[in-house]
């Protein structure tokens, strides 16, 4: 198994700056999506998110426990906006610590953006 992955992201998307219900609305914000943010925190029509990560693979689990433990470090830049309101930038730093288990992907780690935030977080999931 390779100690060391790198990995890229890029999502887009759009209604075209037509003004759409709230609740239809795209969000950025929360656990890998601009992690220093609050969970949903922008809502525009368009939008986007790039994300780049590296994993550093830092111990073997147990058979039948997983695959690894991995040290992660990765960049995320999002932007966000609306017919109303006008675009606005966010960017974060994410740093953290990854198992792959037989439960899904378990991530703890912290995340520190611009505008002075600032969050700790866990999750169950994908973390690409």
């Amino acid at each position: 198994m390779t100690k060391n992955v790198f990995g890229f992201t890029a999502d887009a998307d759009t209604y075209f700056r037509r003004n759409v219900a709230d609740p239809l609305r795209f969000t950025l914000g929360g656990p890998l999506r601009l992690s220093a943010s609050s969970i949903d925190e922008y809502r525009g029509t368009d939008d986007f998110l790039i994300r780049a990560g590296y994993l550093r693979r830092i111990a073997a689990l147990p058979t039948g426990l997983g695959e690894g433990l991995y040290f992660t470090l990765a960049y995320e830049g999002g932007e966000i906006w609306s017919p109303e309101r006008p675009a606005y930038l966010r960017q974060d730093g994410v740093t953290g610590v990854v198992a792959a288990t037989p439960l899904g992907v378990i991530t703890f780690g912290g995340s520190i953006g611009d505008a002075g935030r600032r969050k700790v977080f866990f999750s169950l999931g994908r973390l690409f």
